[in-house]
């Protein structure tokens, strides 16, 4: 497995997956994503995953699982005539997070990044 990371404006990571997410590279995907916070936004693209078992199932779950319980947005990417999406819809994986067939779907479900200051205009109330 071969995984990619690239932020993109607004706080929006892109994580590109490809190759297989079996029992030997599942827990180095899980690792990777084991400290979302609440601002954080994350594509996971598995769009070039060519073979997925139940060890990668497993780390997707964790993954979706975690992020909700932080307060964090990951939306999957699985093309509809893929293999991988075949399964990912047979174990559900959409109950927990998104499951989209486009980066352009996933980043359009994500939820708009925070203002920064939290909202606050400078100078305060005038």
């Amino acid at each position: 497995m071969q995984l990619a990371m690239e932020d993109r404006e607004g706080g929006l990571q892109l994580a590109r997956v490809s190759g297989e997410l079996d029992t030997f590279a599942a827990q180095g995907f899980r690792e990777r994503f084991t400290r979302l916070g609440r601002q954080d936004r994350v594509v996971v693209d598995l769009e070039e995953t060519s073979f997925i078992d139940s060890a990668g199932l497993h780390a997707l779950f964790s993954v979706g699982r975690a992020a909700k319980d932080a307060g964090a947005c990951v939306v999957f990417v699985v093309p509809p005539d893929s293999s991988v999406r075949r399964v990912i819809d047979l174990v559900q994986l959409a109950h927990v997070s998104p499951v989209c067939d486009t980066v352009e779907e996933a980043i359009a479900r994500l939820p708009e990044p925070p203002e920064p200051g939290g909202g606050l205009s400078p100078g305060g109330a005038g």
